[in-house]
Order: structure tokens, then sequence, then C-alpha cells
């Protein structure tokens, strides 16, 4: 049981700042992208994030996504673990996550726009959350966040170039709302994020797949930094459903039933 807590601690940390619009080890410049990055101007921050935005499908299809409903695998190649993952979420600011296995819930947690919660321990009822982690977990929540990088990002700057999986990115340092730094890394020939950073870990994101006109990453690899030090978990989806119905509890506040 001592092994499976340490677990779902390390899951539940590795999903906290989860971003599925958008989230290895951070990307080291080469001499070239160096070279290059003297030698062109580099465009506006803000122009590569509604780049990125136009890339997965614009935002005319992003908004016709009115619920969503994610299954996968989550595991920790390191630990021999593996679970199943459920994400559900809902327009404009219901999002839930889940973790789950051998008949256990690992880790739960979610918003519903008003109330933000989290599980601490395998098989533990969720707790709601409070102060920054509930302003967190609910600016997080917001579906439609990304298609507002200005009011998203108050401060965004494009810092150079670099390499990330053998593909030449954009490097942006972003500031949000809450005043937290971070950095994303967008594709220079196509735009997509590629990955995103920050002091809980760094997400990569593979294998897009276009689903109701909206490309979405299927496959994650999540380097989060945690008590247990640096652990590498990756994330893949197998399916994915768009505007269906959702039980009408799936959002509802722990212990409200």
């Amino acid at each position: 049981m001592a092994r499976l807590a340490m677990t779902s601690a390390v899951v539940s940390a590795a999903l906290c700042g989860l971003v599925l619009t958008g989230l290895t080890v951070p990307g080291v410049a080469s001499a070239q992208d160096a070279d290059s990055a003297e030698q062109v101007s580099l465009p506006d921050a803000y122009e590569v994030l509604e780049r990125a935005i136009e890339a997965i499908g614009g935002e005319e299809s992003i908004r016709k996504v009115n619920t969503q409903r994610m299954k996968g695998t989550f595991s920790i190649p390191a630990q021999g673990f593996s679970a199943d993952i459920l994400i559900l979420r809902s327009a404009p600011d219901k999002v839930r996550i889940k973790v789950m296995s051998g008949g256990m819930t690992l880790v739960d947690r979610g918003t519903n726009g008003t109330d933000a919660w989290a599980s601490q321990g395998p098989g533990a009822p969720p707790v709601l959350l409070k102060g920054k982690e509930k302003e967190t977990a609910l600016r997080e929540g917001d579906y439609f966040s990304s298609l507002t990088p200005r009011t998203e990002y108050p401060e965004a700057e494009t810092v150079g170039i670099e390499t990330v999986n053998g593909e030449r990115a954009y490097k942006l340092r972003l500031v949000d709302r809450g005043d937290k730094e971070s950095f994303g890394y967008y594709s220079v020939e196509n735009g997509l994020r590629l990955r995103a950073e920050n002091d809980e870990g760094v997400q990569t994101f593979t294998k897009y797949e276009e689903h109701d006109g909206v490309l979405v990453p299927m496959a994650m690899e999540i380097a989060a930094v945690t008590p247990y030090g640096e652990i590498v978990q990756q994330m893949k989806m197998t399916s994915i459903e768009q505007n269906i119905d959702l039980a009408r509890d799936a959002f509802s506040t722990p212990g409200s039933n």
C-alpha cells in the first residue's frame, strides 16, 4: 500500500498542471539553432500562439466542441506501473481527471467552474481545494482559455529557436494571469505545440490526430518534478468522443450528492 500511495502522489503531481488543448527533458539549442535565431527576426509571441490555434483547426472548430470524453493509459515505465485514465471536459469551465488501477481510484481531480477538488491518496475521497490551489485549478479548467492568448498570458515573448524531438521550434516565455511563468515550444514548420514546461515539469506532445475538425495530441510524455525526484510518465489516449451527453453528476462537487 505504501508503494501505491507513492505512485498515487507521483501521478497526482504529474497531472496537477495537465493541459490537453495542450502537456522529456528541456531541449538544448544546437549551434545551428543559435545562429538561426541571430540571423532571422523572431516572430511576435502572440502571433505564434494565434498560429497554434489555427494549426489545430481554428477557433470556429474548437468552439464547436462542447463536451469531451477521453480514455487511455497512464504509465510510469521505470516502476512498471500502468493504469487507466479518464478525462471529461465540458464547456466552458468543467474538467475531471481520474486515474484508476485494479478497481481503485488513485487520482480524482476536477473543477465545475465553482469548486475544485483533488484526492489525496489511493481510494481516498477527494477534498476541496482552497486558496491558490483552487485559483490555479479553476483557471486550468477554462475550456477555451487558449483562444484568448493575450488575456491568458499578459506577458509573452519569443526568446529563441530550439530543437524538440528533431523539429525546430520557437521557444516562448509566458506569464499567465496567475503570474506563473512557463515556456512553450511551437513548431516552426506547422505551428503545433510540441512542448510545455514550468517548475512542475515538462510535457511533450506527439501523435496529433484529427477529431471533429480539431487536432488532438494522442500521446504525451511528462517529466514531472515530484517529492521523489524527476519521474517520467507516459500518457496514451486510445479513444476520444466529443459533443456527447455526459452524466449529470460528472462534475458534481464531492460530498454534494
